[in-house]
């Protein structure tokens, strides 16, 4: 019970967090959570532990770390709050700057399909060759999207969006074209809004045509 109030109070700076997940491993410390799972205490003591890392870590984590945790479904299984507090990280990250921190932002540009995916699928998908859960979860879907319309932003990602249909994607959400919690969400028509402004900094044809498309649904 010490140990837990110790856990529980703690404050962990960036730097010792970092630390402790380098010296550990997230892997580690998740088969720790699964190990201890029939365990009350030590369970719960390992789960507040892991997000406590992540959270004081969050801002020197990579991306691939963050979408690790957020899209596996070992993660959803074993500490459902953990992949819910990745989501929330990787959108935060997606509104930097990149001297606002310490990761590489440049490095979503290897998810941009998976997150299009991600807010298309109609059933559980599958992420490099891993089923996950989340097309089960409605918040996830929003943040995929929110994410992508503030990766938008980025000259050098705008291309890699637009590649990827994601233009059509935001005209689609606004449309009502796009299922289940994302159809007609006024939340989700607001993420829609904002990648599609942020698109229309590409170039004169590319505004043209998303005011076009608008304009013919109106």
């Amino acid at each position: 019970m010490i140990i837990a109030e110790i856990i529980k109070n703690v404050i962990l700076s960036e730097h010792t967090a970092l630390f402790l997940l380098q010296k550990y491993g997230i892997s580690k410390l998740l088969a720790a959570c699964k190990k201890n799972r029939t365990k009350d205490n030590s369970h719960r003591m390992v789960m507040e532990l892991t997000e406590k890392l992540v959270l004081a870590g969050k801002n020197s984590l990579s991306v691939n770390i963050l979408f690790m945790l957020a899209s596996n479904s070992g993660v959803a299984e074993i500490h459902p709050k953990l992949q819910d507090i990745s989501w929330r990280c990787l959108v935060k990250l997606s509104e930097q700057k990149q001297n606002e921190t310490k990761t590489n932002l440049g490095d979503f540009e290897n998810f941009i399909p998976q997150l299009i995916q991600i807010v298309r699928a109609k059933h559980p998908i599958k992420l490099n060759q891993e089923e996950t859960n989340l097309t089960k979860q409605p918040r996830h879907k929003h943040d995929s999207l929110l994410i992508l319309a503030n990766l938008a932003i980025r000259a050098q990602l705008r291309g890699i969006i637009a590649a990827n249909d994601g233009i059509q994607l935001f005209l689609d959400v606004l449309k009502g074209h796009v299922g289940g919690e994302l159809s007609r969400s006024v939340e989700g028509e607001r993420h829609a809004a904002k990648g599609l402004l942020n698109m229309a900094l590409i170039k004169q044809d590319t505004r043209h045509m998303i005011i076009a498309n608008l304009t013919d649904e109106l």
